[in-house]
């Protein structure tokens, strides 16, 4: 129902956010290990790090110590942004391997875990109680495959001239994206749309320092609330992705790599600090681009002006209001029954649909549908969240139609997640005949109604580096504008991110680092 979304507290986010995290082990979140040669296009280089797609299993035996950070809270297992980085994959048998890769994401050599067990393609542990999102025939499996090695095809030629595409095929551009980007190629173009690389060669070392001013940091204050928030989170965070299991060697690592992203992020973003939902995509990012890489990625994602993510998760939340709001009146517009439906059952959309927003679908949805998200998500902007809310509603609208109150909550959290296929939700969002202009309107009405402003709160910025392509780069070529109102989600705030913090960026260098209207 609509105007329940407007009285929304930050109680009620925190109860939706705490479900998504407590329940994570009982939900598909399988997941995308990306590893690509990231400076050669030699097709015959570029299969040697396929793996099959499987989500995890549902137990919740990995989360029995969430809480329990001693065995990761004192370990220095690398050098931050250093040129060497250790990713696990896995062999045609599914056994668990390393591949070490150097800070432009080439592949310089592998070997073989001490750990032998069994991963699916993304890089999740299996278990015998596993259930699929998406159970498809061996026949269609294969087709989908030999489908994305075609891509992939094109795609190796369109990166070696990406901008000749932006600025002259964006149509064409466009349509492949929203395909989806070929696994072993998406760190390498997400990296191109974000500018990656040119901020790296731009602010060399800044990223080395605020981590070294982290660390020192955390020796002075060991009771500093907001590092401590991150340490609970960071190891909930896939438990089940080998790149992230407290098990091994492997996983430490790359628990500590989440770690020193959050906490150098959080030093340079004061208003906002941490909250929960931003360590899902960071690691993410981790599991598809060096460290380094992932934290500028993680700059970009936030502050970039036509996607603010940053605003969902600032104190007042206001961005999520108004992201749950629009999505209540596109619900209403395209699915009136269903509509209805849920106004008779007594659900709105922030009992459900916040985590959808507030992680980009990556803490409960399979790898394969999120990462399909984030590739359009980050060409096109924050309009592609509101079409994929309502084409998930719309595929699934018959089962939802059907279900009194217990059984619509749990097929929203929990069957949609298991049985959503990528590709018929992101095509079923693509044909919506959605306007930006309809999304400005019932974003117009919703500021109107609670008497707030449409101004996205952004930190001083930076020219952006010639190169990045930004969010809705695509969608201005021909929706004349991406990004499609500043909603989204909230978080666990941390009310003790201190003033002292933003000072640590401006003490890097003598330009601040980049913010919403740089990218």
């Amino acid at each position: 129902g609509g105007g329940e979304n407007g009285n929304m507290n930050r109680a009620s986010v925190m109860a939706a956010v705490s479900e998504v995290t407590e329940q994570i082990g009982d939900m598909v979140d399988g997941a995308t290990g990306l590893l690509f040669d990231g400076d050669s296009d030699d097709e015959a280089n570029d299969d040697r790090h396929t793996v099959a797609l499987t989500p995890n299993g549902r137990g919740r035996g990995s989360m029995a110590a969430a809480d329990s950070t001693s065995s990761i809270a004192s370990s220095n297992l690398s050098t931050p942004g250093s040129s060497t980085s250790t990713l696990a994959t896995a062999s045609s048998d599914g056994v668990e391997g390393t591949v070490r890769y150097d800070g432009d994401g080439t592949v310089i050599g592998s070997s073989n875990a001490a750990e032998s067990q069994k991963t699916n393609r993304y890089g999740f542990f299996l278990s015998s109680t596993q259930s699929e999102s998406c159970q498809l025939s061996e026949k269609e499996t294969e087709r989908r495959r030999k489908k994305e090695d075609e891509r992939e095809k094109k795609w190796i030629k369109m990166c070696k001239n990406m901008s000749k595409y932006e600025r002259r095929k964006p149509a064409k551009l466009k349509r492949r994206i929203r395909k989806g980007i070929p696994d072993r190629l998406r760190g390498k173009v997400w990296n191109m749309i974000g500018g990656v690389n040119d901020f790296m060669e731009r602010r060399p070392g800044d990223y080395q320092q605020l981590c070294e001013e982290c660390r020192q940091r955390a020796m002075e204050e060991p009771e500093n609330l907001v590092y401590e928030v991150i340490e609970r989170d960071i190891t909930r965070t896939f438990p089940r992705h080998q790149m992230f299991s407290r098990d091994s060697a492997t996983g430490r690592e790359g628990l500590e790599k989440l770690r020193r992203v959050l906490r150098a992020y959080a030093a340079t973003d004061a208003e906002v600090g941490y909250c929960q939902g931003m360590g899902f995509f960071t690691a993410m990012f981790l599991i598809y681009m060096p460290e380094e890489q992932a934290f500028w990625q993680l700059m970009h994602v936030m502050q970039r002006a036509k996607s603010p993510i940053r605003g969902m998760f600032m104190p007042d939340m206001g961005e999520t209001h108004l992201a749950l709001s629009v999505m209540d009146k596109l619900v209403g517009h395209f699915m009136p029954k269903l509509y209805k439906h849920f106004e008779e059952q007594n659900i709105v959309f922030s009992m459900f649909a916040t985590h959808w927003y507030l992680t980009v679908f990556s803490s409960s949805f399979p790898f394969d549908f999120v990462t399909m998200v984030w590739d359009s998500f980050l060409a096109e902007g924050f309009k592609v969240l509101h079409r994929v809310c309502v084409g998930l509603l719309k595929v699934f609208e018959k089962e939802l139609l059907s279900c009194d109150f217990e059984g619509m909550m749990e097929l929203l959290h929990h069957t949609i997640p298991r049985k959503v296929d990528p590709e018929i939700v992101m095509d079923t969002a693509f044909r919506l005949q959605l306007k930006q202009s309809m999304i400005d309107q019932y974003a117009k009405e919703y500021h109107a109604e609670n008497q707030t402003e449409a101004v996205y709160p952004g930190p001083t910025a930076v020219a952006a580096p010639a190169g990045c392509m930004g969010g809705g780069w695509i969608a201005e070529a021909e929706d004349g504008g991406g990004g499609g109102g500043e909603g989204g989600g909230g978080g666990e705030r941390e009310s003790e991110v201190g003033a002292d913090y933003a000072e640590l960026s401006l003490a890097l260098t003598e330009e601040p680092m980049p913010g919403a209207a740089a990218i």
